[in-house]
């Protein structure tokens, strides 16, 4: 178990952001499907983020890595099923009716919020590439190389532990402003993207800033 060090510290500030931008002032615009299912897979994310924090802490990088593709998976189908999602595809996804139990895949989900938000790519540009993820999760040449790279004399775990707080973060805030917009509160939008930016700024060994000063 880490008990000090860049990493813990890191992982103590993504705790810590879980926490303070927690929806817990969330107002119901209404009580169906869409809205209890989205709820629902707000509280799965968040506790994947808290898994993978957990995960690092005892240094189990491959599985903290595996359960990547269900935190961000989690995120994008409450974000599409809220803000996105025709009554139709409710329909489906209730129904589990269709190819993925009504669900579309990871890839068309992200399409479809971009669209719609006319955000040009940028849940491509936030987390790791769908077929990354899925090597991640199922075993594939990813996680191999990860355990190989100390016996080639490569480090690879601060690049996996970055990728593991960076794709994580990025999935509570996607799905919590999500939440935030269907109530049309856009000014706690804007506190959840700055609170994310400054997390990833005061990253150490994980992300992409330099080390803070001290």
């Amino acid at each position: 178990m880490l008990v000090h060090g860049p990493l813990r510290r890191d992982l103590d500030r993504v705790l810590e952001f879980r926490k303070n931008i927690k929806p817990s002032g969330y107002k119901w615009t209404a009580i169906d499907h869409r809205r209890v299912y989205s709820a629902s897979l707000y509280e799965i994310t968040s506790e994947h983020v808290s898994s993978v924090c957990l995960l690092l802490l005892f240094l189990r990088t491959s599985s903290a890595a595996a359960l990547l593709r269900s935190c961000v998976e989690s995120a994008v189908r409450g974000t599409w099923l809220l803000l996105v999602a025709s009554d139709d595809n409710i329909e489906n996804v209730v129904a589990e009716r269709g190819k993925d139990k009504g669900w579309p895949g990871l890839d068309h989900m992200m399409g479809a919020i971009e669209g719609h938000h006319k955000a040009g790519g940028l849940l491509r540009r936030i987390f790791t590439h769908t077929g990354a993820l899925n090597d991640l999760t199922h075993g594939g040449l990813m996680q191999i190389a990860h355990r190989m790279g100390p016996h080639a004399g490569q480090d690879t775990v601060p690049l996996v532990n970055r990728i593991c707080l960076r794709n994580a973060c990025n999935a509570l805030a996607l799905i919590t402003c999500a939440l935030h917009l269907d109530v049309n509160d856009v000014s706690e939008v804007a506190v959840v993207t700055l609170r994310a930016a400054d997390l990833f700024a005061s990253f150490e060994t994980a992300g992409d800033a330099q080390p803070p000063m001290r």
